[in-house]
């Protein structure tokens, strides 16, 4: 069964809750919560769209300056590593996240109209599955249609 979440009718979270997670987290795990790591969070946490590398380059600012676009990449590849956003591969644009979920059953419901995403959970899918051993470290199922608004 699916579990409604954020978008297409609004995210569940703000850049305010999720920044307060990110330094639980990095302060609890030993990591810097530098000024472009937060800056890419917040982005994410604002938009009701996945964003593209470079739309979040062109949106953030460090110091009144806009980043450079490895600053930026290394702000998305810690996020996604952390599991505070999420990549949609579809969109090649990435999602904020801030529920405490094993990524094992996430299923992202995309808008090919408005870009709007929606995170679903399942139970684990990959339980299912005869994995002979394989060890799974992530997994995640796309959907892409047209959301309510644009129906």
């Amino acid at each position: 069964m699916l579990e409604k979440n954020t978008c297409c009718g609004g995210h569940s979270h703000t850049p305010k809750n999720l920044i307060a997670k990110a330094e639980e987290f990095c302060s609890a795990n030993g990591q810097r919560l530098t000024a472009p790591r937060a800056e890419v969070l917040k982005t994410l946490a604002r938009s009701h769209k996945a964003l593209g590398a470079y739309d979040i380059l062109e949106a953030v600012l460090i110091d009144g300056k806009k980043a450079k676009p490895p600053t930026i990449y290394r702000a998305i590849e810690f996020w996604l590593e952390h599991g505070f956003i999420h990549r949609i591969e579809s969109l090649n644009a990435y999602v904020s996240c801030d529920h405490d979920h094993d990524t094992a059953g996430v299923h992202f419901l995309v808008c090919e109209n408005c870009k709007c995403v929606r995170e679903a959970h399942t139970a684990s899918p990959l339980k299912a599955l005869d994995l002979d051993g394989f060890e799974p470290k992530h997994s995640q199922t796309e959907t892409v249609g047209l959301c309510k608004d644009c129906h």
